[in-house]
C-alpha cells in the first residue's frame, strides 16, 4: 500500500521546465542579434540627429551672416554734385548798355576780356533799365556769377534768361547777357549789393 501511494506521488509530479540560466545556446545567439540591432538603430539616431543640429547651426550662421551683412551695409554714398562751368575763353557774352551814359558796355567788355572773357560783345539794350542784372541760359548761373564778380557786380544780381531778352539784336549761342544801367560801376554807380569803401580823409 506504501508502495502504491509512493508510485502515486511520483507519477503525479511533473518534470521541472529547463531553466533560463541553463537555456540553450540558440537564445544567447538570438540575445546577441537583438542588442547588436539596437545599437544599430540608436546609431542611425543619433546621427540623425547630429545632422539636424548641424543643418540647424548651419541655417542659422547663415542667416545671421546674411543679417549681419544686410545690417552692416551702409547706403551708397551720393556723389557730390559739380558745377561745370564755361572755359572763360568760350564763354559767349553779350554786354547790354540800358543806361543814358555812352560808353558803359565797351567799359565792361575792356574788364570782361582783361579778366579771360575774350568773347564778349557789346550793344545798346532796347530800352534803358533802372538796375543792372546778369541773365543766364539754363545750367549757367556758375558762369553768371563769375561774369558779374568780374565787372563789380554783385554774384546775387543773377537771374535766368527772360523769353524775349531786353536787346536789339538776337542772343544767338550766347550763354550771357549783361544789362548795365546808370548804377553799374562803368557809369559811376553802386550796383545794388555792393558795398563802396568808405572814403578817408587826411
Amino acid at each position: 500500500m506504501a508502495q502504491a501511494k509512493g508510485t502515486s506521488a511520483a507519477a503525479g509530479r511533473r518534470p521541472a521546465a529547463p531553466s533560463v540560466a541553463s537555456g540553450s545556446p540558440m537564445l544567447g545567439v538570438v540575445l546577441v542579434a537583438v542588442a547588436a540591432l539596437i545599437g544599430v538603430m540608436l546609431l542611425a539616431k543619433g546621427g540623425g540627429a547630429e545632422k539636424v543640429v548641424a543643418q540647424t547651426t548651419s541655417d542659422g550662421g547663415a542667416a545671421n551672416n546674411a543679417g549681419n551683412g544686410g545690417g552692416g551695409q551702409s547706403p551708397a554714398p551720393t556723389e557730390p554734385v559739380t558745377v561745370v562751368t564755361t572755359p572763360a575763353a568760350q564763354l559767349k557774352i553779350i554786354v547790354a548798355n540800358g543806361s543814358n551814359i555812352k560808353g558803359v558796355a565797351k567799359k565792361a567788355k575792356d574788364q570782361l576780356a582783361a579778366a579771360g572773357f575774350s568773347l564778349s560783345t557789346a550793344v545798346d539794350a532796347s530800352a534803358s533799365v533802372p538796375n543792372s542784372i546778369v541773365y543766364y541760359v539754363a545750367g549757367a548761373d556758375a558762369d553768371a556769377r563769375a561774369v558779374a564778380q568780374a565787372i563789380g557786380l554783385s554774384p546775387d544780381l543773377v537771374a535766368l534768361m527772360p523769353t524775349s531778352p531786353p536787346i536789339k539784336q538776337q542772343l544767338g549761342d550766347a550763354k550771357i547777357l549783361v544789362v548795365l544801367s546808370s548804377d553799374s560801376p562803368q557809369a559811376g554807380g553802386t550796383p545794388a549789393g555792393v558795398t563802396t569803401p568808405p572814403t578817408t580823409v587826411a
